[in-house]
């Protein structure tokens, strides 16, 4: 993705990319609590997934933050 970010001559933060998945918004915990609820679980294998891009810019909002595109 970098490469072809580069090749298109489109600036972009360097750094490590570190993917991650946002299951859920807004969930708070008590922070100095156990959080046990997930030390034995297995890793979860889907049959299919959907890609979609994201990017905050200078027109997001608090209420739209991100724009959102499919990849393909």
């Amino acid at each position: 993705m970098q490469q072809r970010l580069r090749e298109a001559g489109i600036a972009f933060d360097e750094r490590a990319l570190h993917l991650h998945a946002t299951l859920l918004r807004n969930a708070r915990r008590d922070a100095g609590a156990r959080f046990d609820a997930f030390a034995d679980a297995l890793p979860i294998e889907v049959a299919r997934f959907r890609l979609a891009l994201g990017c905050s810019d200078a027109g997001s909002t608090p209420q739209r933050r991100y724009r959102w595109r499919e990849a393909g």
